[in-house]
């Protein structure tokens, strides 16, 4: 028989050994990190490197670059990596390409929506969704990602997906409007965790109104945690409607974002058995928010808002970030993401994988979101299916 309890205490002290290896510079991320730190680019000669991982640090350069770095375009020597045969390295290719600006980038990229590999086509279109809005090659990208809403052979679901998050991120609204209906709730998902990126606005309220309505309480869940991004004017109405939800989790979830940004609401009996007694309650706070909406409406902006602890509530949480998630533990997913990107494994090895993301515990949810969101790295299907809870879609 397993013991479970010796298993999980020896699964933490792997994990802890791999991620004290890394400090050696085992793992290629902690080599892409000093080298994104660095202020020159990698050689030329590194796009030629007998190693895959180097090929692929090279790239990751430009891939991984921050939002405010500064970089050239890929050069000529890093093309035939586009077709590179390790399709770690083409998927890199894509990221970097688009993320450079390089003037091919849209034309590589699209070609690499045909790639053989599902890794490749999923970062393309992460790649695609990268680009800015006012790339002057917008529409071809815009009816590509439009085509792969319509994807169901093979990967359908994840490339859908892929589409859906990269239309949302460059705020195509209407576009991306079919996939509000896919039969996927993951697909949904994605399109929820698009919020925190756009302004609140006609179409993006219709949106998270939509899916806040979503009959898988994870989506639902997604969109009650993205718009803590919005302001608490534009957040609050959606949280007082999940309020009114039959499900214990989303009401729970909702109270505390709510309550956590407006005092009032920490009063709602969120946990009753008595849906009269909510319904009641939730009456009740509905009128006592559209009072304190009102009043934020006419209030005057002051000069220092920290001067006055009552309008800390309502003015230095109007955008909030994200909750942080320990650099460590995102480090740690970060790991075991790209080792389950290597050979097929067996039965024996997801386990253990399972058990050491299991170990991240409420963290690993954010630290998915976030590497997703920063890294694009894709997240291998046996993930979804043990670590988020079963659903009917």
């Amino acid at each position: 028989m397993l013991n479970l309890p010796h298993h999980r205490a020896v699964s933490r002290l792997l994990l802890l050994l791999l991620f004290l290896a890394a400090g050696g510079g085992c793992q290629t991320w902690d080599l892409t990190s000093q080298r994104l730190d660095e202020a020159q680019p990698p050689s030329e000669e590194s796009f030629g490197a007998a190693r895959a991982a180097v090929r692929r640090d090279a790239l990751s350069w430009w891939s991984q670059a921050p939002e405010t770095a500064q970089r050239e375009p890929l050069p000529e020597s890093a093309l035939p990596l586009q077709r590179d045969p390790d399709p770690r390295v083409r998927a890199e290719f894509a990221l970097a390409a688009a993320r450079s600006g390089h003037p091919q980038a849209v034309s590589l990229v699209l070609a690499m929506l045909e790639d053989q590999d599902l890794q490749v086509r999923m970062a393309a279109l992460t790649a695609l969704g990268n680009l800015p809005d006012e790339h002057p090659q917008q529409e071809r990208v815009e009816a590509a990602l439009a085509a792969r809403l319509q994807e169901q052979a093979g990967h359908g679901e994840k490339l859908r997906a892929a589409a859906a998050s990269a239309l949302a991120r460059q705020g195509r609204w209407a576009t991306v409007k079919p996939a509000l209906d896919d039969p996927s709730w993951r697909v949904r998902l994605a399109l929820a965790q698009e919020l925190p990126r756009s302004e609140p606005g006609p179409e993006a309220f219709e949106f998270a109104d939509r899916l806040m309505a979503d009959q898988h309480p994870a989506v639902q869940r997604q969109v009650i945690d993205s718009v803590a991004a919005w302001p608490l004017s534009d957040a609050a109405p959606l949280w007082i409607a999940a309020l009114a939800s039959d499900v214990y989790q989303t009401r729970l979830a909702a109270h505390s974002q709510l309550s956590n940004r407006w005092a009032p609401a920490a009063q709602f009996p969120f946990d009753a058995k008595s849906a009269v007694e909510r319904e009641t309650a939730l009456q009740s706070l509905q009128a006592r928010w559209e009072q304190h909406a009102d009043q934020l409406a006419t209030a005057p902006v002051e000069e220092n808002p920290t001067d006055n602890p009552a309008r800390i509530a309502t003015v230095s949480h109007a955008r909030p970030l994200p909750p942080p998630v320990a650099p460590q533990t995102v480090a740690k997913v970060r790991q075991l993401m790209r080792t389950m990107h290597g050979p097929a494994a067996d039965v024996r090895q997801k386990r253990d994988w399972s058990l050491q993301l299991a170990n991240a515990g409420p963290d690993l949810l954010p630290a998915l979101e976030e590497l997703h969101r920063k890294e694009q790295l894709p997240v291998p299907e046996f993930v979804f299916r043990e670590e988020l809870p079963p659903h009917n879609q």
